[in-house]
């Protein structure tokens, strides 16, 4: 694929019966893209932040900053109040 301005995916009627899942790709050239009747296997989640504190380069990474490993989440939100302010 190449650089894209937009990625439109849901489910579109491609061809005017029924709804399937569906990828638009519009490019910088201008050109657009349809991938329809997508499917995709079942893909497992995670938890970021016990994945975090699993890796031993995070943990140090979070060290060096001085963000308490076990409480990353809570201090995340934190951080995240002070620059998220409504307009």
């Amino acid at each position: 694929m190449k650089n894209g301005t937009l990625l439109f995916p849901g489910c579109y009627s491609v061809s005017g019966s029924e709804n399937v899942p569906c990828l638009i790709y519009i490019t910088f050239s201008n050109k657009i893209f349809i991938y329809y009747n997508i499917t995709l296997g079942e893909v497992g989640c995670s938890d970021l932040f016990a994945t975090m504190k699993e890796k031993e380069e995070v943990r140090d990474l979070l060290n060096y900053f001085n963000v308490d490993g076990e409480n990353v989440s809570v201090q995340l939100i934190s951080a995240l109040s002070f620059t998220l302010q409504p307009c």
